[in-house]
Formats: C-alpha cells, structure tokens, sequence
C-alpha cells in the first residue's frame, strides 16, 4: 500500500512538473510573437513617418485655431484594399477603423495625460488573440512611437471624445456624402444633431474641399518614386500581355498575365479594374468584364494600372491581337497617337488643363473630317467623348482643383478614338510628370508607335 502512494506521489510530481513546462513554453511562444510581430513589426509603414506628419502640419496651417478637423479610416467590414486616402495621406495607416483629431490652436485635452494637443489618433487596442488570425496593428503606444502622433488612445474613446470636441469647436471638419433623406443618420451626424438641439455653439463644414486637395495635388519625391514602380510594374505587364497575346485568347487569359505580373513584381493589387476589350467591346470605354474570345483581326485595347504601396500608375496600350495592324487600324491608330504626342508637348508649369484637351481635340476631329466619318469637326464627340487628362496618384483619379499644370503634379494624356459602327477603338495612355521646366514622361519606354508594338508582337 505504502509502495502504491510512492509510486502515485511520484507520477503527479511528474505531471506538475510537465504542466509547468508546458505553461513556461506557452509564455515563451507569446513572448516572441510579442517580440516578433509588435517590437519588430514588418512592411507596416511604406514611407517616412515625418512626410505624414508635415503633411498635417500643412494642412493646419489652413484652418483657424478654433477648428476641429476629423478623418476616419476604413471600416473594418469594408473589406481589402478600401483604404480613406486621406485619411491614409495624412497618417500612413492601412489599418481600419481608427478615427483622427485635429485642432490647430491645440483644443483637444487628453484626460489621462492632463494635456492638451494637436493631434490625437485612436487606434484599436491591441489584442493578440485576435492578430493570430488577421496580423499584427499597431496600438495606440506603437502608433505614438512609429508613426511620431502627438497623442492616441484606444478607439473605444471615440465617443467620449468627439462629443467634448463638439463643445470646444468653433467649426467641426469632417467628410461626409449628402445622404437621402430616406436613409439612417451615421452616428457621428446622430450626436451632431443631439449636440445642436442642447445649444452646442458650432458650425459644421465638409473637409472634402480644396484644402486637403491643394496638397494632394502637388506630389512630394518619395510619392514620385512610388508612382515611378508602380508604372515600371505596368510597363512590363503590358510588355508581357505583347508578347503572348495571340488570336483566340480569352480577355481574362490576357489579365492573367498583367495579374501574375503586378503580383511577382510586388504590386498586391490593381489600381483599378483592369479594362481589357477586344472588337467591339475596344469602344466601351470603362469595360472590364474581360471574358469574351479574341478573334484574328481584332484591336484589343488595355488599360491597366498597378498600385504600389497605395500609388496608382494607369498606362493605356491598343494592340492587334495577331500581332499585325491593318491599313484601316493603322489610320486610326496614327491621328490618335499624333494627338498624343502633340497633347503632351505642351506640359509646363502654368499650362492650363484645358489647353491640353484642345490640343487633341483639334488632331482627332480633324483626323475624322478627313477620314470622312464627320463633316463638321463640332461632330467630333461622337467618336471622342472623354477628357485627354487626369492625375493620378493614391487614387487613379486623383482629386484635383488647379486649372493649370503645377510642378510635381502628375497626370495621364489619354487620347482616343472609338468607332462603334466598325467595332475598332482606340486608345493610348501614358503618366507624366510636370517640372519645373516641362515634362517628363514617367511611362516612357512602353512600346507605343506601330512599329514598336509590331516588333515586340513579332510571331
């Protein structure tokens, strides 16, 4: 008997002693997730946290020190890739549902530090139960330390404190879309409505205006050089597209190689839906359902862009699925790439955006008179009916409210012509920088004229 509760004694001190084990190495396994994922966190930052912080500087230097400005990130049920750029503009932040405060003449008073601010970021707390499945964030201490904010809290705080700013705010900055009158209050507009029943003295104003445009417009060297990879990813996609395409591809055969591309080359995502449309379905202007069978003899028109680190390039190509151009497609082709030349010769500083368009205007409806598809060159729109130009940048339609060209903008010269009755469209796309003294064409280099489309194609 005595042997028995020896040996049982024994076997429990065992037990005890793996147990202990095994909670010694849990603690080791979370320490170095801890380690790993919030002391040295990767890819979570893509530029310098001083460009997002003197991007905000810049922008409280154009409100009165009585103002509160608010952005909102994304919601976390949005899904992937819907990123606010400006929220992500002034702060770097991809991750969802964190709120930014604002106040140039320092309103906003943190409770716990019994201070007051410029800025206040909230930010998820961080719980590692949950970053086991969806990947590490930055809390509200990481926040301060990698990214430079003033203050941040956690976001379950946001309440509290938007009802306070309201108090304290002359005018309260914030975006939002006019809603139908049939639809819910979103609660940040429910406590507004609350705060002026109860005499809350404030004014409220939209922050989608030309002040955070104004900034977005110009863009700084390191958004150049993520706008500069993002259009080398393009270049070789559409480079490769060239070099396989061939009569009785599927549209989507085609995006597969632009996609496979972008993602070898570090583009995770595309700037927009990728337009691939052969035949007839080459005249409808923004088609991207990419699922129709290529026939030979066919114009393919392809406009693409990668996004890189959150940057946008967009190159258009038209290119003949067999490789060579017809005498009627090479008419065309050459009056919408002499619009294009001429449209981008006249980049400078101090051009206005109008101009440009004009320019090709001018080339195409001329090109169409003596084609004899129009008599009149006013009848031009019925085959050109888009701008020649946009800027791109965070968005591949970036905002923007300059009417003449300002170095360090960025913008597309897309010139085309699409002539339904024939099922032939057209259109060629390339990125341009304006300097200080002209242009220079970021997408250079991606085959364009005749000859160089055809070389590249050659079977």
């Amino acid at each position: 008997m005595i042997n028995i509760i020896f040996i049982l004694k024994k076997i429990k001190l065992k037990i005890n002693i793996i147990n202990s084990n095994i909670m010694k190495t849990k603690k080791i396994i979370w320490l170095l997730f801890f380690l790993f994922y919030f002391i040295f966190p990767n890819n979570l930052l893509s530029q310098i946290p001083q460009e997002f912080k003197e991007r905000r500087e810049r922008l409280m230097e154009n409100f009165s020190s009585e103002s509160i400005i608010m952005f909102k990130g994304s919601s976390e049920t949005s899904g992937n890739g819907d990123v606010n750029d400006n929220f992500y503009y002034l702060t770097g932040l991809e991750n969802p549902d964190c709120i930014l405060f604002l106040s140039p003449g320092r309103k906003i008073y943190i409770r716990e530090k019994r201070e007051y601010v410029k800025e206040l970021i909230l930010v998820p707390p961080q719980n590692i139960q949950r970053e086991i499945w969806n990947g590490a964030r930055l809390g509200p201490e990481g926040v301060m330390e990698e990214l430079g904010f003033e203050s941040s809290l956690p976001n379950t705080e946001y309440e509290n404190y938007f009802r306070n700013l309201l108090f304290q705010a002359d005018t309260l900055f914030f975006e939002y879309s006019p809603l139908s009158l049939d639809k819910p209050l979103t609660r940040e507009l429910e406590i507004i409505k609350k705060a002026k029943e109860r005499l809350y003295k404030f004014e409220t104003a939209s922050i989608n205006n030309n002040k955070i445009i104004q900034l977005r417009e110009i863009k700084s060297s390191s958004e150049i050089e993520l706008i500069k990879k993002a259009i080398e990813i393009t270049r070789q996609a559409h480079k490769n597209i060239m070099k396989e395409a061939r009569p009785g591809m599927y549209e989507y055969e085609l995006e597969a190689i632009l996609e496979y591309t972008f993602k070898k080359n570090g583009a995770r995502r595309n700037g927009f839906p990728p337009i691939i449309g052969s035949g007839p379905f080459s005249c409808i202007l923004h088609y991207n359902k990419n699922d129709r069978k290529t026939n030979s003899g066919e114009l393919v028109v392809i406009d693409i862009g990668a996004e890189y680190k959150m940057y946008s390039a967009d190159i258009t190509r038209t290119i003949p699925i067999s490789g060579k151009f017809s005498q009627r497609q090479k008419e065309i082709y050459n009056i919408v790439l002499k619009a294009h030349d001429e449209a981008i010769s006249l980049i400078k500083p101090g051009i206005r955006k109008n101009e440009i368009h004009n320019k090709a205007v001018d080339i195409i409806s001329d090109g169409l008179v003596n084609l004899g598809l129009i008599k009149d060159k006013k009848e031009y729109r019925k085959y050109y009916m888009h701008g020649t130009s946009h800027p791109i940048g965070l968005d591949v339609h970036d905002p923007s409210v300059s009417r003449i060209l300002k170095p360090g903008m960025i913008i597309t010269i897309e010139p085309g012509i699409y002539i339904r009755e024939e099922n032939l469209g057209i259109r060629i796309e390339d990125d341009v920088l304006v300097t200080e003294t002209g242009y220079e064409i970021l997408s250079k280099g991606t085959p364009v004229t005749i000859e160089e489309i055809e070389n590249l194609m050659d079977r």
